[in-house]
């Protein structure tokens, strides 16, 4: 059933942020060298692809809990979704926004999410690009599947994996509120032929 309160005429294009991973025990919450140039290449990749009408990101002031090889306080500031899309928003002269409404790494993150984004009308009538942490758009998805569907039928959702730093998962919400989540879109840029030393400015 279509849920009181949803959205209509709105598509959100999910994109993961760009490459962040020296090592699958690392993190400081930045991009690595190829990761500065996929977000670069971004407003380029996505040139007639997409045409969002605003740029959503995780506010980087939010606190990201590092690496846990690291011993002892080794939190940082969550910059890399907001890095990824900024050259975008740049390019195309779009208004791009930063969610500080939450935190991304609260418990129910997926439902919050889900709340502002789908069942909040300023995002009716709108195409927006959001970039995200890729471990919560799943969850996210599944949180707004929820709305639609009784507990024991909910579709499941796939996992976002590890190594993928291009699929874009598009959600649309037509004139009635009907939705239609898929995965089949792709920025279209390999990962193995981006640089790894970083651009010089």
């Amino acid at each position: 059933m279509i849920p009181k309160g949803i959205n209509t005429n709105e598509t959100i294009y999910m994109i993961r942020h760009a490459e962040a991973h020296p090592s699958s025990t690392w993190d400081d919450g930045n991009l690595v060298g190829a990761g500065q140039w996929r977000a670069l290449d971004l407003p380029h990749a996505l040139r007639g692809k997409i045409s969002p009408t605003r740029v959503y990101s995780i506010d980087p002031a939010q606190v990201y809990p590092g690496a846990y090889i690291t011993p002892g306080d080794s939190d940082w500031s969550y910059v890399r979704p907001s890095l990824t899309v900024a050259s975008y928003a740049i390019a195309n002269n779009l208004p791009y926004h930063l969610v500080s409404d939450f935190e991304i790494f609260a418990k129910d993150s997926p439902k919050l999410t889900s709340d502002l984004f789908f069942f909040n009308p300023k995002f009716s009538n709108q195409t927006v690009l959001l970039a995200w942490e890729h471990e919560h758009i799943p969850p996210t998805i599944r949180a707004l599947l929820a709305s639609y569907f009784p507990a024991p039928k909910v579709p499941p959702v796939p996992d976002w994996p590890f190594s993928d730093f291009d699929t874009i998962w598009t959600v649309t919400l037509d004139a009635k509120g009907n939705l239609t989540v898929t995965n089949a879109l792709c920025e279209g840029i390999d990962s193995a032929k981006l640089p790894v030393t970083v651009p010089h400015f």
